[in-house]
């Protein structure tokens, strides 16, 4: 009679724990994670070659011949002779080089058909709400779109929530606020910031300057187009002026490597203050005495009655006039639920100080 099947199970056995085992465990997990992450970076590559195709298709459609008007074809056309590109997809997918060539157009044919270009923004969405576009002009913003002006005069800042009432070829409108003493401090300082904010790259400047046009008893206030401030544009955070009760505790990083359990006491700031200024990534505040930088401060301040605890880097700090110091600094390690909260917040807040057209004006060192 043969043996059952079952009678040795040896087969079932885990082999010894040996070096050699060990090794081998180890190589196939890696290869395993290998073979995930090639998977991952190839679906990716092909998910970009697929989206790269359907808007490639799309543009082709839209510049068919029967659909794009000749002068269109033929200014399309010249702007491509001004870029470095040799097909108009790639030209309209590189912000950069497109509103360069169009620069350019307009700078050396007085006559430029301004149409023809607005058109090609309109048919091939060539313009801010595009994601994928990077914003590099005020040609590419779009009218009724919300937006901030910060002048300055003296020591005395006016920031400034209000909209675009046009966005044409050949300049902005903006719709500022009536108050007399608002338009006298631009008119003294017609050489502003234009701020505009879009969610996945966070705010974009232009140095803008603005001009006061009468037109039929109306005054418009207008700028010609600019393209992004590099330099001020390296900030990537949204700031909203606030005025919000806070109280802080403070140590110095010198100090933060002595904090051990059953080691020896350290003390700690712990203050009252306000915070001045809120942003997706930072915040600064004032408080009584003058905070070292590089230090953390812990905040704890209200948004709507409901509590928000965050921790912040101080990197700079000002004496105000009212003798407190104004310290700015950066988020460390914020938690989800206070991220959440910060962002409803501001993007919230924004829409209000839009609708509201609100204005604030504060001193250097405030």
């Amino acid at each position: 009679m043969e043996d059952s099947p079952l009678s040795d199970l040896s087969f079932f056995k885990f082999p010894e724990l040996t070096g050699h085992t060990v090794t081998n465990i180890v190589a196939l997990f890696f290869l395993l994670a290998l073979v995930v992450i090639a998977t991952v970076i190839v679906q990716r590559r092909l998910q970009r070659r697929y989206n790269l195709k359907e808007r490639r298709e799309a543009f082709e459609h839209a510049a068919d011949e029967g659909r794009l008007p000749a002068h269109v074809r033929e200014i399309m056309e010249r702007l491509l002779k001004l870029s470095p590109h040799r097909d108009p997809f790639d030209l309209f997918r590189d912000a950069e080089a497109f509103e360069q060539a169009v620069q350019q157009f307009y700078d050396s044919d007085p006559e430029a058909d301004f149409q023809a270009v607005a058109s090609m923004r309109r048919v091939f969405h060539l313009n801010v709400m595009n994601p994928n576009l990077t914003l590099v002009s005020t040609r590419q913003l779009l009218a009724d779109l919300p937006v901030r002006v910060i002048a300055k005069v003296g020591d005395e800042t006016l920031d400034l929530y209000c909209a675009l009432q046009d966005v044409n070829e050949a300049f902005l409108l903006i719709d500022v606020p009536e108050e007399e003493d608002i338009r006298s401090m631009l008119r003294e300082s017609p050489r502003t910031q234009l701020i505009f904010w879009r969610e996945h790259d966070g705010e974009t400047v232009f140095d803008v300057r603005l001009e006061f046009a009468p037109a039929s008893g109306i005054t418009l206030i207008r700028a010609a187009h600019a393209f992004r401030s590099a330099e001020a544009s390296q900030r990537t955070d949204f700031r909203l002026t606030v005025d919000f009760p806070l109280t802080y505790v403070y140590i110095e990083r010198e100090k933060l490597g002595k904090v051990r359990a059953g080691g020896p006491h350290v003390d700690l700031v712990k203050e009252e203050g306000r915070l001045i200024d809120l942003s997706y990534g930072g915040a600064a505040f004032t408080a009584p005495m003058a905070l070292e930088p590089e230090g953390f401060a812990q905040l704890r301040f209200t948004i709507h009655d409901d509590p928000v605890h965050m921790m912040l880097e101080v990197l700079d700090r000002d004496r105000a006039e009212d003798g407190t110091w104004i310290h700015r600094g950066r988020f460390r390690g914020m938690s989800q639920d206070a991220k959440n909260r910060i962002y409803r917040y501001l993007s919230r807040e924004q829409v209000v100080r839009l609708r509201e057209k609100e204005a604030f004006r504060k001193k250097s060192g405030e």
